[in-house]
């Protein structure tokens, strides 16, 4: 079963509110679902952020952008009741961005996130949170 959360432009639920979601303990080899969230981000803060990152100015987005971006996407997966897991409990392993071409500040995108694989590993569990960034 996929469980969908369309965020529109929005926000997103806000940090309280996701670490107040007790959802149990994650027991291994429990299955979690496929969990998916959309929205249509309007580009804003860029050139703050780049200040404060150290990114150079430009006219194309800077490579983690979209991520920074996905962030509304990513609290309402971790916030979602069908995810079997604590946001306060979660730690980031890893990340891998892969970008295909320069894209534009200007350029509207959509971002779609979810949650896809999971194994138990000796701390507990881990899931894999896939994000990507797609040309309107």
């Amino acid at each position: 079963m996929t469980h969908t959360v369309d965020l529109g432009d929005g926000e997103g639920p806000g940090l309280g509110r996701l670490l107040a979601r007790w959802p149990g303990r994650w027991r291994p080899h429990q299955t979690i679902p496929r969990i998916e969230a959309r929205m249509d981000p309007r580009a804003r803060g860029t050139s703050a952020w780049r200040e404060v990152c150290g990114w150079p100015a430009g006219n194309a987005l800077p490579l983690p952008w979209p991520s920074v971006l996905a962030a509304p996407l990513h609290r309402a997966i971790l916030g979602h009741a069908a995810l079997p897991l604590h946001p306060a409990g979660l730690v980031h392993v890893r990340q891998q961005i892969t970008r295909h071409r320069l894209v534009a500040e200007d350029t509207p995108l959509t971002l779609r996130a979810w949650v896809e694989g999971h194994r138990t590993v000796r701390a507990g569990g881990e899931i894999d949170l896939h994000t990507e960034a797609r040309l309107d």
